[in-house]
């Protein structure tokens, strides 16, 4: 049982709110696994302007502690594995 299952049904799907930031950090993370560095250069180029490591940091720990996980490969493999439905804040400019 990952974190964001209850144990209430083996069908439940589990939910978390994330941010349109917090998203676009989790999609490239899904995507090729990188490190925060490589992330945070990755945005930068698909975004046209600067994306900090530190930023990426900070959205990297903000996911974690939704999702109860303790390592990015926690994460990743719960977010796959569990069919997690995140629910996305109406997308703002990823701050730099």
């Amino acid at each position: 049982m990952t974190p964001l299952q209850d144990g209430s049904s083996s069908a439940a799907v589990p939910r978390i709110r994330i941010s349109a930031d917090e998203k676009r950090v989790l999609d490239v993370l899904l995507d090729t696994g990188p490190g925060n560095a490589e992330i945070a250069r990755r945005l930068t180029r698909e975004l046209g302007r600067e994306v900090k490591e530190e930023t990426v940091k900070t959205h990297m720990r903000r996911l974690l502690a939704k999702t109860g996980c303790a390592t990015r490969t926690h994460l990743a493999v719960t977010i796959m594995r569990d069919r997690v439905k995140l629910f996305v804040h109406p997308p703002r400019r990823l701050s730099s």
